[in-house]
């Protein structure tokens, strides 16, 4: 028993000090973390709660080439977005549980008007959306298959 508990205590520490020391680099104002696709670091505001899933990039009148909202569900399901009073084209990437992506839905363009179209993903496992600069993708030649991870998480192979 004690033995579990060191070895869980050092496990915690270990992914603390990685935590700090990821996260001590400072990100922009308004985000709360990094992430990476493959190579690519982006800037990262989390969109983990409905009221900030809602809200996504609406009424922003940009975004950084190195900015993106990273949009969190609890469990693997399908996803619709739409550009509603978003003032700019948006490209959207779909990622597993696993963290590869698996679509990419580039140049999306914004809507400001009361009836807009949507934009489902072809999978039903989404579990994270990330939302960017439009062309971003194809610009950072980020491709299906490449690994999403962020500061102070990790998505494990399964």
């Amino acid at each position: 028993m004690l033995v579990l508990l060191k070895r869980s205590l050092s496990v915690a520490l270990v992914y603390g000090i990685f935590f700090a020391s990821c996260c001590a680099q400072s990100a922009p104002t308004n985000y709360t973390s990094w992430i990476w696709i493959g190579e690519h670091e982006f800037a990262t505001e989390i969109a983990n709660t409905p009221a900030a899933m809602q809200r996504g990039m609406m009424m922003r009148p940009g975004i950084e080439d190195n900015e993106a909202m990273l949009f969190v569900f609890t469990r693997p399901k399908p996803v619709t977005f739409w550009m509603k009073n978003t003032l700019i084209p948006l490209d959207m990437l779909f990622f597993n549980a696993r963290g590869l992506l698996q679509e990419i839905k580039a140049a999306v363009p914004p809507c400001r008007t009361s009836r807009c179209p949507t934009y489902p993903s072809q999978y039903d496992d989404n579990v994270f959306v990330v939302e960017m600069q439009s062309g971003m993708a194809k610009k950072r030649n980020i491709q299906i298959g490449d690994k999403l991870n962020g500061c102070g998480f990790y998505v494990k192979d399964r």
